[in-house]
């Protein structure tokens, strides 16, 4: 059988307990290239080699950090949270690697799983007696985690909890991403991009509910406006304070083209100026409309982000002001003395 999976495997005693049978039965069996760490040095190796695009790392809990990576004694677990620093350090890179402990000691270990103490652990295994047991663990587990699905989830699992914070509607966008992801472009795609105009919809209102905008702001053009400095169409009209900024300009930019291409995707006739709806079909993909989903979530994680650091609601209001329109103000203050 190929190899379509890479597992590292690190433990003091990988050469006794990973024999040359088992690597052949991973490999002919499983499809799994199995390859072996002694120490750390040679894990964070064979992770440089590979980007960090390993299916799975199978750690053992007691050894040493060193370089000749034997525990000093049954309580040392340096090696074990290096590995966890070093799997913490390529999630921040966004590569996510799971991990599994196979022991010597597999009751004591799962005692530390069940409460918790190894966080982010997919199983604990017995060394002397669990081997394929875990392999088979390992390949269904790497199978499941590979769907579509599964692996936006983790690709953007910043973005997707901050909307789901902000909108409620994790899963809605998570199936736009899945749509995209699939390279479909069918009847279906102009549909997303009115769920997209209704999460900018619940951003605004998520505004409102904190004070970041004015209540008063009823539209999507005007909350637009506002976000890029100007102010909002009306007699009594609202803009932010001149030295503040609410959103960077750049994603302002951005928020007003993402309103501008869903609402028109939003409605139909023959006057929409852009004629979202024709363009897509005529393109036969889901490129703009990946576009959308991807603008939708960084929408969300700016203001996810500025909600935890602005709760003062009415610390919020100083940040925008209320203006006269001055043209309407002039136009009705003639027609009262005419």
């Amino acid at each position: 059988m190929d190899s379509f999976y890479k597992i590292i495997i690190i433990d003091d005693e990988v050469d006794t307990f990973c024999s040359k049978d088992k690597i052949e039965l991973c490999n002919k069996i499983y499809g799994i290239d199995l390859l072996k760490a002694h120490n750390i040095n040679e894990l964070k190796e064979l992770l440089e080699n590979h980007g960090g695009y390993v299916d799975a790392i199978i750690t053992d809990l007691n050894f040493s950090s060193k370089d000749n990576s034997v525990g000093i004694d049954d309580g040392d677990v340096s090696g074990f949270n290096k590995v966890l620093r070093i799997i913490e350090k390529y999630k921040g890179r966004g590569v996510y690697i799971p991990y599994y402990v196979c022991s010597g000691k597999p009751d004591l270990v799962k005692r530390q799983f069940v409460t918790g103490e190894l966080d982010g652990c997919r199983d604990v295994f017995d060394k002397g007696k669990d081997f394929e047991d875990l392999i088979k663990k390992i390949k269904m587990d790497i199978e499941r985690m590979n769907t579509p699905s599964s692996r936006l989830s983790k690709q953007f699992s910043k973005e997707l909890k901050a909307v789901e914070r902000i909108t409620k509607d994790k899963k809605l966008l998570l199936d736009i991403l899945v749509y995209c992801e699939s390279g479909k472009s069918d009847y279906s795609i102009i549909g997303h991009f009115n769920s997209l105009r209704k999460i900018a919809e619940q951003i605004q209102d998520k505004c409102k509910e904190n004070k970041i905008i004015p209540p008063q702001i009823s539209s999507l053009n005007n909350f637009s406006r506002f976000m890029s400095g100007k102010a909002t169409e009306g007699q009594i009209s609202y803009k932010v304070r001149d030295g503040e900024c609410i959103m960077p300009a750049t994603l302002a930019r951005s928020l007003w083209y993402f309103i501008d291409i869903t609402q028109d995707a939003s409605h139909e006739g023959d006057s929409l100026k852009l004629k979202v709806d024709q363009y897509v079909r005529q393109q036969n993909n889901s490129l703009l409309l990946r576009t959308m989903a991807n603008i939708a979530l960084e929408l969300c994680l700016w203001l996810d982000g500025y909600c935890k650091r602005h709760q003062d609601k009415e610390l919020n209001e100083t940040k925008w002001e209320k203006v006269e329109n001055r043209e309407k103000s002039e136009i009705s203050a003639a027609k009262s003395k005419a």
